[in-house]
Formats: C-alpha cells, sequence, structure tokens
C-alpha cells in the first residue's frame, strides 16, 4: 500500500512531523498552519530529489527522510522569517537616512 502511493505517504509524514515539532514550540494557529503546509511541500519535494538520485529506495528510508525534512521545516521557516524582517529593517533604515538628507 505504501509503495503505490508514496509521494502521499512522504506528504503526511512531513506534515505530521511539522505538527509534532510545531506543538512542542507551542506555535500559534497561524504559524502552526504555515509550518504544515511548508513541512508537506518540503518533504514532496525531497521526495523528487530522492526519486531523481536514487530511484529504488524502501519505503522506510523516504518516510524517514521526509519525517526528518518535516521536523527541519520549521527552523527553515524561521530562518526565512528573521531574514525577511532584517531585510525590511535594514531598507527601512537606509530609506529614512536618504530622506532626512
Amino acid at each position: 500500500m505504501i509503495k503505490d502511493n508514496t509521494d502521499l505517504w512522504a506528504v503526511l509524514v512531513g506534515t505530521i512531523a511539522s505538527l509534532m515539532k510545531g506543538i512542542k514550540r507551542k506555535l500559534n494557529g497561524q504559524q502552526l498552519m504555515i509550518a504544515l503546509i511548508t513541512g508537506g511541500v518540503l518533504a514532496w519535494g525531497t521526495l523528487g530529489v530522492i526519486d531523481m538520485f536514487f530511484g529504488q529506495l524502501e519505503p522506510k528510508v523516504i518516510m524517514l527522510v521526509s519525517f526528518a525534512v518535516g521536523w527541519v521545516a520549521n527552523e527553515i521557516t524561521d530562518v526565512l522569517d528573521d531574514t525577511v524582517k532584517d531585510a525590511y529593517e535594514l531598507v527601512k533604515g537606509w530609506l529614512r537616512g536618504k530622506l532626512k538628507k
């Protein structure tokens, strides 16, 4: 059954891992939904990369990788969020400096 729908199972496992990490970190509802979507999409994308390079892996290995990717997805989301906030503050400060001159 898992071999027939590996991609769907990988998305499910990635989403569950992301949910578990989000609950552990006590994220609010909006952040949790973003984390779930990110975890599922990254797990699905990782499955595509795995299929390109390692065509016939066991489903257990694929699920393990999907779980790890889903777990790490929250960290990736946090890093990207911090990067966007920092870039926004830098641009805002630069514009204020330019407007004062």
